[in-house]
Order: structure tokens, then C-alpha cells, then sequence
């Protein structure tokens, strides 16, 4: 079992991941690649991925599989700040 601070850890760095795709949503007009998101984050590719993937299962984004830039956000995710 993961620990108190592994998992804060783990929320600090879902919630930078959505407003980094916040910022990006709304400055270009669509979604960062996951690529970007991992330069962004200083991560690899497979953990943004793992992040998304709970972000998507919290609510707060929705993945199109195999879409390039596939990434929305949520109502739920617009309204974090």
C-alpha cells in the first residue's frame, strides 16, 4: 500500500497535469500530446499516461483512444483552478 505521502504526491502531480492541459486547452485551441505533457512534468511518456487514465476515471478529462490530441476536459475539469 502506497503511503500518505506517495499518494499526495501522486494527487499534486494529477492536478499540474490538468492545469497544464487547462493552459494549453485554452491558449492553442486543443490538447497537448502526451509527449508534451511529459516534458511539461518532467515524466516519462507511460506516467502521464497513468495519471490521465485516473484523471479519467476521477471525472476530470476524457480520452479519445488512438486520436492524436484526444484529451478534453470535463465540466469537472474546466472548474479546477
Amino acid at each position: 500500500m502506497a503511503s500518505r505521502k506517495a499518494i499526495e504526491a501522486g494527487r499534486q502531480r494529477r492536478r499540474a497535469i490538468l492545469l497544464d492541459l487547462q493552459t494549453v486547452i485554452l491558449r492553442e485551441g486543443y490538447a497537448p500530446t502526451y509527449r508534451e505533457l511529459a516534458e511539461a512534468q518532467g515524466l516519462s511518456v507511460n506516467g502521464v499516461r497513468e495519471h490521465l487514465k485516473r484523471l479519467a476515471e476521477e471525472g476530470y478529462v476524457d480520452i479519445v483512444p488512438g486520436i492524436a490530441r484526444g484529451i478534453t476536459l470535463t465540466p469537472k475539469g474546466r472548474r479546477v483552478t
